[in-house]
């Protein structure tokens, strides 16, 4: 029999150079690798930041909770002996940095305060304005016996003069508000340490806990409620409660 021939249409052919056209080329493969890549490194480097900001977030969390933690404990140790005692020993137990061991010591014997609010801005006092309306009333006539000539140097030295004084008061207002910004620095630093030292210790002592939370309930400020709220949910230890008082076996 003769052998069938098959012939191949132009149609057949066409869709087979199509299909061969439209793989890849390894060129095209690694492109596609290198952007995938770069990709890749940009969203990582995305993650991280986002990852840095949210470990710095709760960082502030942290201290803030700290900080009006410690302050509070601070403040009922000024009003009850006895808890001042417990807080004692419990900051003589807990602190070790020696920065932190000047402030304890400091506070022991009360010469570390808490800062009240702003200082007061210094006014000038009733005294003084009589001063100074008196020796504006001598230099008028001082004034008074000088030529336009005199008048106009006057007038140049005392611009001067207020130029200097001018710069010596906002110098000196600058390092007023330096001391200021390093004297509530200070004063956050101790709280944060009392905070952190009372918090640690309550999360291995229970009936601390509970003391520690009755007092937040009386004296915790309204803008730190959210932060109580997040510490008595956060991680809070199950503490079975305390069994009741049972008359002595007869």
């Amino acid at each position: 029999m003769p052998l069938e021939t098959r012939s191949t249409s132009p149609a057949s052919a066409t869709t087979t150079c199509d299909i061969i056209d439209s793989v890849p080329s390894i060129e095209d493969l690694l492109a596609a690798k290198i952007t995938a890549v770069k990709a890749l490194e940009e969203k990582q480097r995305s993650l991280k930041s986002a990852t840095d900001d949210t470990d710095a977030v709760r960082q502030a969390i942290d201290t803030a909770w700290n900080a009006a933690a410690g302050g509070v404990a601070l403040a009922h140790a000024d009003d009850d002996p006895q808890f001042r005692v417990t807080l004692t020993r419990i900051l003589d137990d807990r602190i070790s940095v020696k920065r932190d061991q000047k402030l304890l010591a400091e506070w022991k014997v009360g010469t570390l305060r808490a800062l009240d609010g702003e200082p007061a801005a210094t006014a000038a006092s009733e005294d003084g304005g009589n001063v100074r309306r008196q020796r504006k009333a001598a230099l008028r006539r001082e004034l008074e016996s000088l030529s336009p000539a005199e008048l106009l140097e006057q007038l140049e030295q005392t611009e001067k003069n207020q130029r200097q004084q001018e710069e010596d008061v906002a110098s000196t207002r600058a390092r007023l508000a330096s001391t200021d910004a390093d004297l509530r620095s200070r004063d956050r630093h101790w709280r944060v340490v009392v905070g952190l030292s009372v918090l640690t210790h309550a999360d291995t002592v229970p009936n601390f806990r509970r003391e520690l939370d009755q007092i937040f309930t009386q004296r915790i400020a309204d803008k730190d409620r959210l932060l109580l709220d997040r510490w008595r949910n956060q991680d809070a230890p199950t503490i079975a409660p305390q069994p009741a008082d049972q008359d002595a076996p007869t």
